[in-house]
């Protein structure tokens, strides 16, 4: 058994002949209406209406491969039925791709949607669910199979014993082992060192000793970028020859910085496709020196793949070409997937080399040092306290003399956080002694008063539940209150500057993504002080400030008993920006979604909560 592999189509030639007779027939009229280059008008006219075509027509299925690439299946699954539905009414469209969306693939949209419904289900983990629906399908469309199980070994993947892990993923794509890839690693362009012109940049102690991670790769790495730009200046030389100056360890740090923003932007296709993939041998010999070898595996099959692929060879002009290998290749986003999941570690990992090996990379720094740490620049002065290499104690940091910023740290973690603004404390945060996860945040006005009081449970540096928070006017009248209870219930209330309760409703099952969410009302008064919300029925407006006060939301709900039960409206700044339709709480019936300029921009079809279809306007 199989697992389709989504977004790689399988070429008809037979369409492709066909398409080649209309591009053919475009030149021919070209010709024929007197143009000078008939040929060029004709293959520019066909490409830029293939593409706007395979963009506009197959909209849904497009979002939904975007959405893969984002580990979002469950929406990426709604996108995909909804493909279905639409291709099913239009089967002629579909049949005949190869005339209206010049479409060369021999699957069609309906077909590829199912694979792809199977293909998020077993990457979302339900495994079963994918493999019966496989074998329902071949059972129903016996010719398909030949689709799944397409040429590409990378596809040829145990549907039911499948791993989330994609480096075995990729790596079963790579069975056929390139005999010559060690040869190219090894034949790295890059690999140039001069020995009596190399680098050590000197960096701030203080940064040394508190910095971690990504910052702390990224205050090594900016000095000594600027050193082989510098030279590379002075002395009119290409990269090639001024990256002499730095060493094997150096380009480690260099190199990868290339491929962590292209991929860490827009994925392996992005690196590839914006040329970086002539760095590909050098990124692999530094990324050997590390004693982890999860990222060189990684990167190692993305080059193997790349170099046994037809991407080696691909023309960066041709819109067609990116979209078919490129915009849709999910073995580059299978690899996108697994180095995402591997980055924070190896952003630790590229640290701690370069502390086991500062004399390669910066001027040697007492790692065992201990007192105060200082730096000094312009009108920026730094203060560190230290205790055997590791910031213990305060960080200050003054401009002019002023405080801007004050670190509190143990054993090299922050404990707590002071931003000032014209010397005046702006913000306070701290994590709790009793609970380590716990976060406590303060915010305050430019007149000393509490803007904000915020307790939240972080798991990690992305992700964290707000389980309380205050929010205050500036005259130090609550403005808001917001409660988690031991049910998961958000409890949300909210003032006017008299102090007089203005609203207060209740959020089901937020933080449980796999429970419907839901909201109860329970009271509201207008600006007027009218209680328009009584005993669960009547209008309900909820007012959002974003940006520092400079976008307001206003969403006035249509209610009853309790519950969103017709239309609804919102507001951005004063126009309509969405119309829905609610049904016992949830969204039901046709959500139409308006511009800055008042138009029609798009309309869903919804049904208890969940979006059927969309519609472009």
């Amino acid at each position: 058994m199989t697992l389709y592999d989504p977004n790689i189509k399988e070429i008809s030639w037979q369409s492709v002949v066909r398409q080649l007779f209309i591009m053919g027939l475009m030149i021919m009229i070209y010709y024929l209406t007197g143009f000078s280059k008939p040929f060029i008008y004709g293959c520019a006219t066909y490409t830029l209406l293939s593409f706007i075509l395979r963009t506009v027509v197959p909209q849904s299925h497009n979002k939904g491969v975007r959405l893969i690439k984002k580990e979002k299946y469950d929406d990426a699954i709604q996108c995909f039925q909804m493909s279905i539905i639409f291709f099913n009414k239009n089967k002629l469209l579909d049949k005949f791709g190869f005339i209206f969306m010049l479409n060369s693939s021999t699957m069609t949209y309906e077909e590829m949607g199912v694979c792809n419904i199977i293909y998020c289900l077993c990457q979302s983990g339900e495994r079963t669910r994918g493999a019966e629906m496989y074998r329902q399908l071949i059972k129903d469309l016996p010719n398909i199979k030949k689709y799944i199980s397409s040429n590409l070994t990378a596809t040829k993947v145990n549907l039911e014993l499948y791993q989330s892990d994609s480096i075995e993923i990729i790596d079963s794509l790579n069975n056929t082992i390139n005999e010559s890839i060690e040869r190219k690693i090894e034949g790295d362009l890059f690999d140039t060192i001069d020995e009596a012109l190399q680098v050590r940049p000197e960096i701030s102690k203080v940064d040394f000793y508190r910095l971690h991670a990504m910052e702390f790769n990224w205050i090594i790495l900016e000095p000594m970028s600027q050193m082989v730009t510098d030279y590379n200046e002075r002395h009119t030389k290409i990269l090639l020859d001024s990256i002499k100056i730095i060493s094997a360890e150096q380009k480690l740090l260099y190199f990868w910085w290339y491929l962590d923003g292209q991929v860490g932007n827009g994925g392996f296709s992005q690196f590839i496709y914006n040329g970086y993939d002539r760095y590909f041998p050098t990124i692999l010999n530094g990324l050997k020196l590390l004693p982890n070898q999860s990222y060189y595996n990684l990167v190692k099959s993305v080059y193997n793949y790349y170099l046994n692929s037809d991407l080696i060879n691909f023309d960066r002009n041709n819109l067609n070409y990116f979209e078919d290998k490129f915009y849709e290749n999910s073995i580059l986003s299978l690899a996108d997937s697994k180095y995402y999941k591997l980055s924070k570690q190896l952003y630790s990992d590229i640290e701690e080399f370069i502390r086991l090996n500062q004399s390669k990379f910066i001027q040697p720094i007492d790692e065992d040092f201990s007192g105060i740490a200082e730096y000094r620049k312009g009108e920026i002065y730094e203060t560190l306290e230290v205790k055997n290499g590791i910031a213990n104690g305060q960080y200050n940091k003054f401009e002019n003399g002023i405080i801007i910023e004050d670190i509190t740290y143990a054993d090299g973690q922050i404990k707590r956080e002071k931003m000032y603004i014209n010397g005046l404390l702006s913000t306070d945060y701290y994590m709790d002694e009793t609970d380590l996860n716990l976060k406590h945040s303060f915010e305050y006005y430019p007149n000393g008063n509490l803007k904000l009081y915020r307790k939240q449970l972080v798991s990690d540096e992305h992700n964290s539940n707000l389980i309380f928070e205050d929010v205050y006017h500036e005259n130090k009248i609550i403005k808001s209150e917001h409660r988690l209870d031991n049910n998961n219930v958000i409890h949300i209330k909210k003032y006017f500057t008299s102090g007089k309760i203005r609203s207060y409703r209740k959020l089901y099952n937020r933080y449980n993504p796999n429970v419907e969410r839901y909201d109860e009302f329970i009271i509201c008064y207008n600006e007027n002080g009218k209680q328009i919300l009584f005993e669960g029925n009547g209008i309900f407006e909820v007012l959002h400030e974003y940006e520092y006060g400079k976008t307001f939301y206003k969403h006035i709900y249509v209610c009853k008993n309790y519950l969103a039960h017709g239309k609804s409206k919102l507001y951005k700044n004063g126009k309509l920006s969405l119309v829905s339709n609610y049904k016992n709480g949830f969204e039901d019936g046709i959500t139409i979604d308006y511009n800055e300029d008042g138009k029609e921009e798009q309309r869903r079809v919804m049904k208890n909560g969940k979006m059927i279809k969309r519609i472009e306007s």
